[in-house]
Parts: C-alpha cells; sequence; structure tokens
C-alpha cells in the first residue's frame, strides 16, 4: 500500500462536518416567545441629577489629586533617605 493509497483510505473514512445555517428570519415568525418583546428606551436625566453627578466627579477628582499628591511625597521622601 502506498502512501497516497493510505491518504485517500484516511480520508474516506474521516466524517465531514456538516453545518446547518439558518437563514435570517428562519423560526421566528409565529414564535410566542417573542411576541411581547418591546423597544426600550432611556430615560431623561432630571437636573438635580446632574448636579450629584457633577459633585461626585469634583470628588473623585479631588480624591485622585490627593493620591497623587500623598504618592509624590512618598516617593521623594524615599528618594531623600537614599
Amino acid at each position: 500500500m502506498t502512501l497516497d493509497e493510505w491518504k485517500s483510505m484516511e480520508e474516506a473514512k474521516r466524517v465531514k462536518a456538516e453545518f446547518n445555517i439558518r437563514k435570517p428570519g428562519e423560526g421566528c415568525s409565529g414564535d410566542p416567545q417573542w411576541k411581547k418583546m418591546f423597544m426600550l428606551t432611556k430615560k431623561e436625566k432630571s437636573e438635580t441629577h446632574d448636579d450629584d453627578e457633577d459633585q461626585q466627579v469634583e470628588l473623585f477628582c479631588s480624591l485622585v489629586l490627593l493620591l497623587h499628591l500623598v504618592l509624590c511625597s512618598a516617593e521623594f521622601v524615599s528618594s531623600a533617605r537614599h
């Protein structure tokens, strides 16, 4: 038996993959699980919410600045010791 004969026998034994490709919209017309669907919309933000959000952003920026200052001062102190 030659290599080509063996390859052809192995190829014949091998199971080919079959894919069931769905078409767009297949199986969804009249399906009861999708009949109650509706589009979600975003809620409008109120002015008071924006004020709260602005305060949170300012607080966050202050904390980041404070953390930066602490880390820089710690780095300065450690470099001064060496």
